[in-house]
C-alpha cells in the first residue's frame, strides 16, 4: 500500500495538519481522504470561537463542529472575601 500525503498550515495555532491523503492499494484501488479546515473569530477578543472540520472521502463530506471556549475570572463581586 502506498501512502502520499500534502500538508496545510493552522491559520490561528500554526501547526502542520494533513490536508489531504492517498492511499493506493496493490491492486490499483485509490482513497483520497481531504480536509479543509475553517476559523471563525471573534472580533471583540480576537479569541476562536468556532473551528469546522470538512473531511471528504471519495465524494462523501464530514462536517466536525469544534467550539472554543475561554476560561473567564469571575467578577469581584461574586469573589468570597477573606
Amino acid at each position: 500500500m502506498d501512502l502520499s500525503f500534502k500538508y496545510d498550515l493552522d491559520p490561528v495555532y500554526a501547526f502542520r495538519y494533513v490536508k489531504e491523503m492517498t492511499e493506493e492499494s496493490p491492486a490499483g484501488l485509490l482513497r483520497r481522504p481531504k480536509k479543509r479546515r475553517t476559523i471563525r473569530i471573534r472580533m471583540r477578543d480576537m479569541v476562536p470561537d468556532l473551528i469546522t472540520e470538512n473531511t471528504t472521502i471519495n465524494g462523501k463530506t464530514t462536517i466536525c463542529y469544534m467550539t472554543c471556549f475561554r476560561r473567564r475570572k469571575p467578577s469581584p463581586l461574586l469573589r468570597e472575601e477573606e
